[in-house]
């Protein structure tokens, strides 16, 4: 048996709740939902949550895919809890995605009725010439001149179509104005005075009105807009061996992710993209995807605090195109690439602009296969009480990094600890500005600028050598 639920013209089919009240896969959810059961092997998408402020708790249960769709998909919705699920085996695991709302490109539109305006125009001019010439003999002479003048008046009209969409254009009206001049010329002997005096009043007067028009293939102006997810909470969700990522975001705004295990996934452990903005991750354990543990293209004001990133394949953290984020409490170790990276232009070609106003403190970098701590192209960061161990660079400033405060930093038993390739008239001709950094057991050097060892930037740490205190003596006896 089917049942059969009408959405606008069409009809979806869905099977029937495994067990009373447990919705099956490829099911869409509209109110708070609490599964009894495992739901394994989905042939399309798990679920779809397309209505706010309910809640989705898998209560500890699995629901599985066969490689391919969404394990649960937050379609353009706020205030939605998703809770207690076990999500696996699908391309993405979780997704929250913006909800296409208006975004019609082209339209056929159809006018009923418009507003319309009249516009007067009236314009006169006089021209007197009078001359006087001497003569033998009397003429007289009268000429009647007629001419037609054409003139053509354009006006702009606007018209809202929708409450997004705004049509523009423009009415032509011709006027026909005849003119007509009669000239007089009277001379007498000897002295004869001829005055021309032509008046011309032109007015010109245009109604523009329309009660029906058709326009074809019109090209709106107005911007496609979107509903987004905001306001979401996920939190204590297990997402594993997935096809692709286990989170993907797309312009998730103000949501919060928190105590989420992330592993085994075949792309990144969260790939944020197209400008997310204010979100929080706290707590989540991203560990052994095939890509970025969090790759961040776009993200803006948002907090990272106290996740464990570690044995991803690329980076721990990866950041384009970021600005004001703060990272805190972060431990980001044994991944493939570097423990964070972040980047602003030109940043691997991917059209990032800025680098900008992040704050990163007491976070750890350490046993990466690149470096700690990367800033390409980045300005006005600020680093402090952050420790950076076991990788090949400890922190690293590219060429074009400028303005960035390095502040009570630990560098320790790097290949190099501090590498710095810009040049202005920061720390020790750098354009940055380094404050008592520690460095300490550095492979090949404690700081480098690409040609040589800069001045200023860490104070090497001496190990103290205690001494066993002497054996006390007992008081001599007696």
């Amino acid at each position: 048996m089917l049942f059969t639920a009408a959405v606008g013209a069409a009809v979806l089919f869905l099977s029937p709740p495994a067990s009373a009240g447990d919705p099956v896969c490829n099911y869409s959810i509209s109110v708070t939902t609490t599964l009894a059961g495992n739901h394994l092997n989905c042939s399309g998408n798990g679920y779809v949550i397309d209505a706010n402020y309910v809640v989705f708790d898998c209560a500890g249960h699995t629901i599985s895919g066969s490689g391919t769709d969404t394990g649960i998909t937050l379609d353009g919705v706020t205030g939605v809890t998703v809770e207690n699920c076990n999500v696996t085996g699908f391309a993405d695991g979780i997704s929250l995605i913006c909800a296409n709302t208006s975004a019609v490109a082209k339209s056929t539109v159809t006018i009923t009725s418009i507003s319309y305006s009249t516009t007067s125009h009236k314009s006169t001019s006089t021209n007197t010439t009078t001359s006087i010439s001497k003569s033998t003999s009397v003429t007289a002479s009268r000429t009647t001149a007629t001419q037609t003048v054409k003139s053509t008046v354009t006006y702009v009209y606007s018209q809202g179509i929708d409450d997004n969409e705004t049509l523009t254009g423009t009415l032509t009206g011709t006027n026909t104005t005849t003119l007509t001049t009669t000239t007089t010329v009277a001379i007498t002997t000897r002295t004869s005075t001829s005055i021309v005096t032509s008046k011309n009043t032109v007015t010109t007067a245009s109604t523009s009105a329309s009660t029906k028009t058709s326009i074809t293939t019109a090209t709106s102006t107005a911007a496609p807009t979107y509903s987004c997810d905001e306001y979401d909470t996920l939190t204590n969700n297990a997402v594993y061996s997935n096809t692709a990522d286990g989170f993907y975001l797309s312009s998730v705004n103000s949501s919060t992710f928190t105590s989420n295990t992330v592993s085994s996934n075949e792309g990144n452990g969260f790939n944020v993209t197209d400008t997310s903005v204010a979100n929080t991750f706290a707590s989540n354990v991203v560990t052994q995807n095939a890509m970025q543990g969090f790759k961040i293209l776009g993200g803006y004001n948002s907090t990272f605090d106290s996740n464990t990133v570690n044995s991803n394949r690329l980076d721990g953290f990866d950041l384009i195109n970021e600005s004001g984020n703060t990272f805190t409490s972060n431990v980001a170790d044994s991944n493939g690439a570097n423990g964070f990276a972040l980047c602003g232009t030109t940043c691997a070609d991917q059209g990032a602009t800025a680098c900008q106003f992040n704050t990163l403190t007491s976070n750890t970098a350490d046993s990466n296969g690149g470096d700690g701590f990367v800033f390409t192209n980045c300005s006005n960061d600020d680093l402090t009480s952050n420790a950076a161990s076991g990788n090949s660079n400890g922190f690293l400033n590219s060429a074009g990094s400028s303005d960035n405060l390095y502040n009570g930093n630990w560098a320790t038993s790097n290949n190099i600890n501090y590498v710095d390739g810009s040049n202005d008239s920061g720390t020790g001709g750098t354009a940055n500005t380094y404050v008592n950094n520690t460095c300490y057991g550095a492979a090949y050097q404690e700081t480098w600028n690409g040609t040589g060892v800069i001045s200023g930037i860490c104070v090497p740490y001496v190990p103290v050598s205690y001494t066993s205190p002497p054996e006390s003596v007992s008081p001599p006896q007696g």
